[in-house]
C-alpha cells in the first residue's frame, strides 16, 4: 500500500518534504489539501502527515523523514 503525504500551500516544511520524496524516490502520493480532498475517517490539523490507508502515521517532516528512513 503506498503512502499519502498530506500537504498545504505556503509550509515551508511540506515543501521540503516533498522534495524529499522526490529526491529518494519514494512511493507516496502527495495531496495538497488545499486544491484536493482526502476521505478519511479523522481530520487533519497538522500538515505535513503521513497516511496510510485510514491510519494517521505521522506528522511534521521531521517525524516523517525518521519513519521513511526506517
Amino acid at each position: 500500500m503506498t503512502y499519502n503525504v498530506l500537504v498545504r500551500d505556503h509550509c515551508l516544511g511540506c515543501d521540503k518534504l516533498a522534495s524529499y520524496i522526490q529526491e529518494k524516490g519514494i512511493k507516496a502520493d502527495i495531496i495538497n489539501l488545499d486544491y484536493e480532498e482526502i476521505d478519511l475517517p479523522f481530520k487533519v490539523h497538522i500538515v505535513p502527515a503521513l497516511v496510510q490507508g485510514d491510519r494517521l502515521i505521522a506528522y511534521g517532516g521531521g517525524d516523517i523523514i525518521k519513519y521513511l528512513e526506517k
